[in-house]
């Protein structure tokens, strides 16, 4: 009986260690995947950003030069 009992504990053991190795390697794994992912939605949020704030730039200068021409337009009537 003793015999077996150190053969199952054994066992056990070699089984408990599997299962947490496993645990651990598919523990990294889902970090790798999680990390991938995000930095692909960072690559695709800062185009977007990007791409954004480009838009707003062209935006607002088109008003700025609108701005000017009603201005300069104001100007050259009230000079007449």
């Amino acid at each position: 009986i003793s015999e077996q009992n150190v053969e199952w504990t054994s066992l056990v053991q070699r089984q408990i260690t599997e299962m947490n190795t496993l645990r651990r390697q598919h523990t990294k794994e889902q970090c790798e995947a999680l990390r991938l992912l995000l930095e692909a939605t960072q690559k695709i949020q800062t185009k977007e950003l990007v791409e954004r704030q480009t838009k707003e730039k062209k935006e607002l200068e088109l008003s700025q030069v609108r701005q000017n021409i009603e201005d300069s337009k104001r100007l050259g009537s009230e000079k007449n």
